[in-house]
């Protein structure tokens, strides 16, 4: 099973990445990556500037919706692996339009999984994270970002959450508008170091106008959105 996903791997993305995934696997990495993060205020939310979009709903997929779902795939991960993140407890939608799916959402509450930086950190009370947001490739440049995560937003208003934050690569001009756009407002960045075993976050807040350097053990990071806080 093993041999055969670093088979399938090299096939995708070819020799020099596979070397470099297989040695990261067991531990020797160098990594240098960067994310911005950004909250919006879901007790602000305005009317819906979608509405003639009409035809257009969002719906929650749990796992018996996600085992019909022919050629699953979210950007990130196949069914196999969609199926893995609903049964920890993280949330999946999708915008539709009448039959056909747009797009898919992943929301966590609770907790939340950053895998480009290596960690996992609980959330605040009452705050909500929209993880990854996959437009469908035959449904891009109508706006299809912009509502599902105007619609996600207001959902878990309605829930009672008070926030919602998004992570974002630099280089995602993209998702980046539709946040500025929807009212999101960038709080800070964290840059991620690795070399070998040793795994270093430099966390930058815009609240306090600070940096924040700390070493966690394994993927678990309770401290690093706390380092964010205006106090």
């Amino acid at each position: 099973m093993f041999l055969e996903k670093i088979i399938n791997y090299y096939r995708q993305f070819g020799l020099a990445r596979t070397v470099c995934h297989s040695l990261a696997r067991v531990g020797f990495a160098f990594y240098y990556r960067k994310m911005l993060f950004y909250e919006k205020d879901l007790c602000q939310l305005n009317g819906d500037p979608h509405r003639e979009f009409t035809g257009m709903h969002l719906e929650h997929i749990d796992e018996e919706k996600l085992k019909a779902i022919d050629n699953y795939y979210d950007g990130w991960r196949t069914k196999d692996g969609a199926l893995r993140r609903l049964q920890k407890g993280y949330q999946l939608f999708s915008l539709k339009e009448h039959t056909e799916r747009l797009s898919y959402i992943w929301v966590d509450t609770g907790s939340t999984e950053v895998p480009y930086l290596q960690l996992r950190f609980p959330l605040p009370e009452g705050h909500s994270c929209l993880a990854y947001l996959y437009t469908v490739k035959d449904h891009r440049n109508r706006g299809v970002a912009t509502l599902s995560t105007q619609r996600t937003m207001r959902l878990f208003g309605e829930k009672g959450y008070t926030r919602m934050i998004s992570f974002v690569l630099p280089k995602n001009v993209t998702v980046q508008r539709v946040n500025q756009k929807l009212g999101f407002r960038r709080f800070g960045a964290c840059t991620y170091i690795r070399i070998l075993f040793l795994k270093i976050y430099v966390c930058r807040s815009l609240f306090a106008n600070r940096r924040k350097l700390f070493f966690p053990l394994g993927k678990n990071s309770s401290r690093l959105l706390n380092s964010f806080s205006k106090s």
